[in-house]
């Protein structure tokens, strides 16, 4: 998170002074996911400070992102509910990952690295509606948490097409009301 405590809206940056020991290197590919703009790219690692730098951040909020490495030949899940587990099987091409959240609470999953040629997303062994943004190379589809844990299964087509119904992320409208930032 990159917070602004100021009541307009400022820019900021953020320096890794040594991204390598974060294990950040320069030569892998990472995604850059803003949780709030629900935009996602792909940068390279010697990038990293470039990416992070003049943020706007609106009066009294904060801009949150999510980095993690970009996978060469399968899609990973970015955002949605907190992950428990993630499995790549490469031969089925078959991703599978468990998430949490609240019981009953209803949130957007985002799968990045969705390039592969997406099949179909299965909830709780259920088929769900997922859409492709072929701008953003996301997978992105609502889902409901209950008590236990969500296993969500992402199938690649064999042929590397897309065959999930393509529509845009549209950001998340911003909070009118609630607690900000003092």
């Amino acid at each position: 998170p990159i917070a602004n405590m100021d009541a307009k809206e400022q820019k900021s940056s953020l320096a890794f002074q040594a991204p390598q020991a974060l294990g950040l290197l320069p030569q892998e590919n990472y995604i850059l996911f803003n949780v709030h703009q629900e935009v996602a790219r792909t940068i390279k690692g010697e990038a990293i400070n470039q990416a992070f730098s003049e943020v706007a951040i609106p009066g009294q909020r904060l801009q949150l992102f999510c980095l993690r490495a970009a996978p060469a030949d399968a899609p990973a899940h970015l955002w949605g509910g907190k992950r428990l587990s993630e499995v790549w099987d490469g031969k089925a091409r078959i991703l599978t990952f468990s998430v949490q959240g609240p019981a009953g609470l209803q949130d957007t999953v985002f799968l990045g690295g969705a390039q592969q040629g997406l099949q179909e997303v299965l909830v709780a062994g259920r088929p769900a509606l997922f859409f492709f943004d072929a701008a953003q190379g996301l997978a992105h589809g609502l889902v409901t948490f209950t008590a236990q844990p969500l296993r969500i299964e992402v199938r690649c087509s064999q042929d590397g097409a897309n065959r999930l119904p393509e529509k845009p992320v549209s950001a998340a409208p911003a909070p009118k009301t609630g607690k900000q930032v003092p």
